[in-house]
């Protein structure tokens, strides 16, 4: 079988990992995860993306409260971890205690292998590890700080201090799941908004500073 346009297109391994480390990180985060990051999960998600860019789905990523898709039960204001599986370790067994999955080893089997296609660590010390799986009943976000930082492969090689942690089923009937992703970016564009859920240290806090107006 020959290679797609996309993949003839692609550098090889080492050459797109070295071009991957000199992308403008400011022109990313502004630019939004979903037009860049995503884009390493390959074709499959590059079609996701597209659809994410759509008319429809940039409506529905402006109608969407992200106050109902936040919970206290999922909010870790200090992440112990003190590397990346350790990390998502971590906020898979906070998901998993509360009843949001039903697998924890199979939710942390998937996030692992999407980390491997290309780190969710976007750059500006924020991570979006995202996925979906049968073992999530529902979308759920969990928001994790970590005060001393972990190394999570971002694309500006800085440690990661706040992650948002996505999960959903493989087929969620609001399909949600990519405007929310979206409008998380969009959010924290915003330099003050990401030095503001640095110093957050309730829910009511995460609240007031990430949807002040929902």
């Amino acid at each position: 079988m020959g290679r797609s346009p996309e993949a003839a297109l692609s550098p090889p391994n080492g050459r797109r990992r070295q071009a991957r480390r000199k992308i403008d990180v400011d022109v990313l985060v502004d630019v939004g995860y979903t037009a860049r990051g995503c884009g390493r999960c390959g074709a499959m998600c590059r079609s996701a993306l597209a659809r994410s860019h759509s008319e429809p789905y940039l409506i529905m990523m402006k109608q969407i409260r992200l106050a109902t898709c936040f919970e206290s039960a999922l909010f870790i204001p200090n992440l112990q971890a003190t590397d990346a599986q350790q990390a998502l370790k971590e906020m898979v067994d906070r998901l998993f205690e509360s009843g949001r999955i039903k697998d924890k080893a199979l939710v942390l089997e998937m996030l692992t292998r999407r980390e491997s296609l290309g780190s969710t660590a976007i750059g500006k010390g924020i991570a979006i590890p995202h996925g979906r799986s049968l073992a999530a009943p529902e979308l759920s976000i969990l928001f994790a700080r970590s005060a001393e930082g972990i190394d999570f492969d971002a694309l500006d090689e800085r440690p990661v201090h706040l992650f948002f942690l996505i999960v959903a089923p493989p087929h969620d009937r609001s399909n949600i799941y990519l405007p929310v992703l979206g409008k998380i970016v969009e959010k924290i564009k915003e330099a003050r908004i990401r030095t503001k859920l640095m110093n957050v240290e309730s829910f009511e806090e995460l609240k007031k500073v990430f949807f002040p107006d929902e």
